[in-house]
C-alpha cells in the first residue's frame, strides 16, 4: 500500500476531512469526532495526507486492509500491535488489532498456552552474525525438512527448505546462507547425526567455526532455534489448515518478523543485522536520512573518471582517424 493510494482515500474521508478543516481554522470544538480531540497538537497534514507525528492516519476505507497486510505471516496480538503503532494510527487501532487477531481463524487453530521457558541466560555476542544456533525441522506431510540457522545478536535467522538431511547437503546450505552474511565464529546445534559426522566436522574445521553441542536429550539448550521453530511449525499448520501453500506463507512469516521490532531487543532483526529496515507492504514514511557521503563522493569520482577515459579515448580515435585519410 502506497503513500499516494492513503491520500486518494484520505480526501474524501469524513473523519479526515473534519480534521483537515481543523488544523486550517483551529475550530476543534466544531468538530464531530471527539476521539481526535486528545492529539490534536500531535497532528499535521501534508497535501490529503493526515499525520499524527510520523505516523500515517489512516482513512476508515483502508483500515480492514491494513490489518490484513500486517496479519500476514499471523503475528500475533503483541507483535501485530508493535507492526503498525510505528508506522500507521487511527482511533481504536489496539481494539481492531486485538478483534482482527481473535477473529483469524487459523490462528485459533493452532493457538495454545506456551510452556514456561528454562531460565537459562545467553550472553549477547559482540556483534551479529558471529554466533548462531542452528536446527533441522521435520519431516512434514510433505516429507520436507527446514533448516533453521538463528543468530544470538540480531535474532535473524535463515531458512532452508530441503528434502535431502545429508551432511554434505546441510553444509552446502550453510555455505549458501555464507555468500549472503559470511562466516560465523561459533554454531551451537543438538547431536543429530548430520551434525556429528566426519564431514561436519571437516566443514567446521575448514571454515575456522567452533561448534558447539547441546546436551543430549535437552533441546531446550539450544532455546532460541527451538522457540523460532515453534514460530515456523504455527505458519505451517495454519497454511495448511487454510489449503494454502506453506511455501509461501512461510515466506509471508519471514519478511513479517524480520521487520518488526524483536520484544528483546526493541529493533528489528533485518535493521539490526543489515544496518537498516526493510520495505514491506504496510504504508508507512521512510526516512532517507542516510549517512553514504563517502559512497557518494567515490561513485561520482569514478563516473568522472570513466567519463574522462572516454572521451579520450574517442578524441585519440579521432586523430588516428584524420591522420590517415590521404588529402
Amino acid at each position: 500500500m502506497t503513500t499516494r493510494e492513503i491520500e486518494r482515500a484520505s480526501e474524501n474521508d469524513p473523519e479526515l476531512k473534519a480534521v483537515r478543516e481543523c488544523l486550517v481554522h483551529s475550530q476543534w470544538h466544531r468538530i464531530e469526532f471527539k476521539e481526535y480531540l486528545p492529539i490534536r497538537s500531535e497532528l499535521c497534514a501534508i497535501g490529503q495526507l493526515v499525520l499524527r507525528g510520523t505516523r500515517i492516519v489512516i482513512p476508515i476505507s483502508l483500515r480492514e486492509q491494513v490489518l490484513q497486510l500486517a496479519h500476514e505471516g499471523h503475528p500475533g496480538i503483541v507483535v501485530m500491535k508493535t507492526r503498525l503503532r510505528s508506522k500507521v494510527w487511527w482511533p481504536g487501532i489496539d481494539k481492531s488489532i486485538e478483534k482482527f487477531c481473535r477473529s483469524c481463524y487459523g490462528c485459533q487453530l493452532v493457538s495454545q498456552p506456551s510452556k514456561p521457558e528454562p531460565l537459562k541466560r545467553t550472553e549477547l555476542p559482540s556483534a551479529p552474525w558471529q554466533h548462531l544456533a542452528a536446527d533441522l525441522l521435520g519431516p512434514l506431510p510433505s516429507n520436507h525438512y527446514m533448516f533453521v540457522l538463528v543468530d544470538y545478536y540480531s535474532r535473524y535467522f535463515e531458512v532452508g527448505v530441503t528434502k535431502n538431511i545429508s551432511s554434505e547437503n546441510i553444509t552446502s546450505l550453510i555455505s549458501k546462507f555464507c555468500l549472503t552474511h559470511g562466516l560465523r565464529l561459533l554454531i551451537h546445534t543438538d547431536n543429530g547425526p548430520q551434525f556429528v559426522s566426519q564431514h561436519f566436522k571437516n566443514f567446521m574445521s575448514e571454515h575456522g567455526i567452533v561448534h558447539h553441542r547441546t546436551t543430549p536429550l535437552w533441546p531446550q539448550a539450544n532455546g532460541e532455534v527451538e522457540r523460532q521453530n515453534r514460530s515456523i511449525m504455527k505458519r505451517v499448520k495454519i497454511a495448511q489448515a487454510e489449503g494454502r501453500d506453506w511455501k509461501l506463507e512461510l515466506n509471508k512469516f519471514l519478511i513479517m518478523y524480520r521487520s518488526t521490532a524483536h520484544s528483546t531487543t526493541g529493533v528489528s532483526p533485518s535493521e539490526l543485522l543489515f544496518g537498516r529496515k526493510i520495505r514491506t507492504k504496510l504504508p508507512e514514511l521512510i526516512d532517507y536520512n542516510i549517512n553514504d557521503f563517502e559512497v557518494r563522493d567515490r561513485d561520482a569520482e569514478t563516473k568522472r573518471k570513466k567519463e574522462k577515459y572516454m572521451i579520450d579515448v574517442v578524441v585519440r580515435a579521432r586523430v588516428i582517424f584524420v591522420s590517415t585519410i590521404k588529402f
